[in-house]
Order: C-alpha cells, then structure tokens, then sequence
C-alpha cells in the first residue's frame, strides 16, 4: 500500500465481515454498515437515526450507554442466530456512545453441535472399555 494512500474509516467498516452498529449517548443509531443491516433486514438508510430500541429491542446497547459495561450475547434476529458483542465509547471519562459488534452465530451452532457429537461418541467408547472384563484386542485384517 501507498504511504500517501488513507483509509477512511468507514470503508474498514463496510469491508469486515461482520455487522457494525453504533449509537450515540441518546440511543440513535450512529451508523449503521451493510452487514448489521442485512442481519435486520432493512436497508441501511432506513436504520440511520432511529432509536435502537425500536430497531432491535433485545439488543443491550442502551444499557451499555447507561452503565458503562461490555456486554456479550447471543441473539434471535428474525430467524437467524446472531453473536453480538457491545462496547462503551468513551471520551474525556464520558461515555459517548457505544457500539455493536454481530456474528453470524450458525457456523458456532455447528461447531458446538460437531463437538457434542463427538463428545457422545467418546462417552460411548469410554462405556465399551469400562465394561470389557477380559480386556480388548485391536488387529488388522491380517490378524496382525
């Protein structure tokens, strides 16, 4: 890359595979990328400026404004699972705002499914040995 080249901010955000939303001290919505808006379902222009609440209202965000806390949470929007993680923006010792974080969280729910999985498939190995009273044997084809 060019030294004399910047990057603006708001391409970074819309570049991340992830949803980004960011609301002010009020509860507006801040910004808004692509992404965040397409876990919504609504376009980006129709999100800007409305109060959080009325655009997710099981999103903590206001909350994260009020106490200054992180929060992390796993979400139903519309029919998708959502991983969503929220930030103060603070400035001067005051918090200004805060900010969302989403994942899409169905590649996780297959993840934690595979590992359950093989999970209950170790359980049932672990019961076959403590119930072998003579001992086993593992051979090859050949009997080797």
């Amino acid at each position: 890359m060019d030294s004399n080249s910047k990057i603006k901010l708001d391409q970074v955000f819309q570049a991340v595979n992830a949803g980004i939303i960011v609301i002010d001290d009020l509860g507006a919505i801040y910004y808004c990328n692509p992404v965040a808006a397409n876990f919504i379902g609504l376009d980006v222009r129709d999100i800007m400026g409305k109060p959080i609440m009325e655009v997710i209202a099981n999103l903590k965000l206001s909350s994260v404004v009020q106490d200054g806390g992180n929060y992390s949470d796993q979400l139903l929007i519309g029919e998708q699972t959502v991983i969503t993680n929220s930030s103060p923006i603070n400035q001067d010792g005051k918090t200004m705002g805060a900010v969302a974080v989403f994942q899409d969280g169905s590649e996780l729910q297959s993840l934690l499914s595979c590992l359950d999985n093989t999970q209950n498939s170790l359980d049932g190995l672990e019961s076959i040995f403590e119930q072998a009273y003579d001992g086993v044997i593992v051979v090859d084809c050949k009997g080797r």
